[in-house]
């Protein structure tokens, strides 16, 4: 009976942090005025027959989707009423993805033994670490990597265990689909598997019909997406303002690996005061928003930079509290998961799939396959681009000290009130802000809720 009212409260729990952390990025954030949205949006338009062009063919398959359930047009944009509309839909499409990116991820933990309990505790957490909130939060692909890569993982064990003729056209489907994302997607995935299954795929005498079924579905697609767009799928954009002509021509330089000015850390973590030092980018953006896209990015209708710190009256944590926690997560979790590693503890492979998607942005880095290094930002290093894998990593590292440990459950479930600090929770809210949020709601599942407490009429 005990054990069967535990099931229920975690089911329960994890339903809560699902279910809150969708509509709170509903209310607080509107995708339409976040990172790169107006660069992409020309594939919707595309997609909807109504622009000539892409802005490039990378992630075909992700913004046909949200083209086509959106049915995205110049009214839905411009119209304010109308655009609280596009910004639920679009927050619900990513959210479909994620969705599908955790039942994935649960059934692959479900078959590496992780109990019920200790797989739901992880990923309601998950639910509120910054980057998986900020891929939610993004019109771009890496929601959709995301989605794919545990199923991705979880069709190599079955392949792995058994060469079926069904499980081989099934891997190599997914593995093609994954593939044709994204090129930096491509490299990163690539290297995972390489790092989760590449002795033991070695070993496999069927390795080469998977290896030719994989070539020759990734060429269809690449070939289809060509056909669809006009555009080679790894063709760099066309940079259309002159002003930003050379911008990314550049490589970085081994100093940008290894400079940390502390000094300058503790007292202005502030936006490409570090473009220096890949270090500080990696420990502030982690977390916080060293970009400004996200929480700190300032747009009307985006209500996630509002609220500062009360508790202390001391200017550096009422200013810095979230880059602070930031840093001392992101230190804490890569040494963790480096002692892990070397300690050899069960399925410590996955702890390392950050890395992976650090190494290709470091090759890239150094110019291969092409330049693509600001170095006045050194924005190539957003944690966005790899977040899908963090996610991955995270929630394999709160499975083993749930397994590990019978008591860590306490001490983890404390990383969901760290992580809404460093998104700007709790929040001082000026009076127009709570119309506008009561605005928004009007306009969700939830407003009948809201409508209990304030005299709101739902839409």
């Amino acid at each position: 009976m005990k054990s069967k009212v535990e099931a229920y409260l975690t089911y329960l729990f994890f339903l809560i942090t699902l279910t809150s952390s969708y509509y709170i990025g509903v209310a607080f954030y509107d995708i339409s005025t976040g990172l790169d949205f107006n660069k992409y949006r020309k594939n919707l338009y595309f997609f909807n027959d109504l622009g000539p062009e892409v802005y490039d063919s990378q992630g075909t398959l992700y913004f046909w989707s949200v083209s086509k359930i959106t049915r995205f047009t110049e009214t839905l944009f411009t119209n304010q009423e109308l655009s609280i509309l596009l910004n639920n839909k679009l927050q619900l499409i990513n959210f479909l993805y994620y969705l599908l990116g955790l039942l994935g991820l649960g059934i692959l933990l479900k078959t590496k033994k992780f109990s019920f309990k200790q797989i739901l505790i992880s990923l309601s957490i998950l639910n509120f670490f910054p980057p998986a909130y900020y891929m939610r939060l993004t019109m771009k692909p890496e929601v959709m990597a995301f989605a794919l890569l545990p199923w991705l993982f979880l069709f190599c064990e079955f392949y792995i265990r058994k060469q079926t003729l069904f499980r081989t056209l099934l891997l190599s489907l997914f593995l093609s689909i994954a593939l044709t994302i994204k090129a930096s997607i491509t490299g990163m995935i690539l290297l995972s598997l390489f790092v989760l299954y590449g002795r033991q795929v070695i070993k496999l005498k069927s390795k080469l019909i998977l290896f030719i079924e994989t070539t020759l579905f990734s060429s269809l697609i690449v070939y289809l997406n060509y056909v669809l767009t006009n555009v080679w799928l790894f063709a760099k954009p066309k940079i259309t303002d002159d002003s930003l002509l050379g911008k990314w021509d550049n490589t970085a330089n081994l100093n940008f690996f290894v400079n940390v000015d502390f000094k300058n850390l503790y007292e202005n973590p502030f936006k490409h005061i570090h473009a220096e030092s890949f270090i500080s980018i990696t420990l502030i953006d982690t977390l916080s928003d060293y970009f400004t896209f996200f929480w700190k990015h300032e747009e009307n209708g985006n209500f996630f930079h509002y609220g500062t710190v009360e508790f202390t009256d001391n200017f550096l944590i009422q200013n810095f509290l979230q880059e602070y926690l930031s840093i001392i997560f992101t230190l804490l979790f890569y040494l963790l998961i480096i002692f892990l590693f070397f300690k050899k503890v069960e399925n410590s492979n996955y702890f390392l799939l950050p890395f992976c998607g650090l190494a290709i942005l470091i090759i890239n880095a150094f110019g291969f396959p092409v330049k693509n290094f600001d170095p006045e930002t050194g924005d190539l290093f957003k944690v966005h681009y790899y977040s899908f894998l963090l996610c991955i990593s995270l929630v394999f590292l709160l499975s083993y000290f749930h397994k590990k440990y019978s008591y860590s459950y306490l001490l983890t479930i404390l990383l969901i009130p760290i992580f809404l600090i460093t998104m700007g929770f709790p929040k001082q809210l000026q009076e127009d802000t709570v119309n506008d949020l009561l605005i928004k709601t009007e306009y969700t599942s939830i407003c009948f809720v809201v409508n209990s407490i304030h005299n709101t009429q739902c839409r």
